[in-house]
């Protein structure tokens, strides 16, 4: 099991798990909890974009379309959005406890991310698991 700990206290959206090449990612709890003042309003969802694409019309990392605070690229090629929740109210004081029954599971290739009006802290419990053939070299006294 991996587990994610984050403080979100910007608007702007905050990738909690990156997305990876091959196999499927399995979330078995995920936790937002209102510590703000004020009411939440709170979006999650998997995402995916092609980065190749990006970077060959947006430019690179360094060319101004990366965004170093939130770890992610301002603008995005051929973007995929599947929302888990969205536009949902978390009082003040709140939790709300999501896949506990019903583990959320996507092909690891997708980012998930979390935006939020007010601060939030985010515990999520998840695994990935590689779905790649691994190769297997014989010596010729094995065949």
């Amino acid at each position: 099991m991996n587990y994610v700990y984050k403080n979100i206290t910007t608007a702007s959206a905050q990738t909690l798990i990156k997305g990876s090449a091959g196999g499927v990612t399995t979330i078995h709890k995920c936790q937002i909890a209102n510590v703000d003042s004020l009411d939440s309003t709170v979006n999650l969802y998997i995402e995916w974009f092609n980065e190749d694409e990006t970077i060959k019309v947006y430019g690179s990392k360094q060319n101004g379309n990366y965004n170093s605070t939130t770890n992610d690229y301002v603008n995005k090629q051929d973007q995929k959005i599947y929302y888990q929740i969205k536009n949902v109210v978390i009082p003040t004081g709140s939790t709300l406890v999501l896949f506990t029954d019903h583990p959320c599971s996507h092909s690891s290739s997708y980012s998930l991310v979390i935006t939020a009006t007010q601060r939030v802290d985010v515990i999520l419990d998840y695994e990935k698991q590689d779905t790649k053939q691994k190769t297997v070299s014989r010596t010729t006294n094995q065949y």
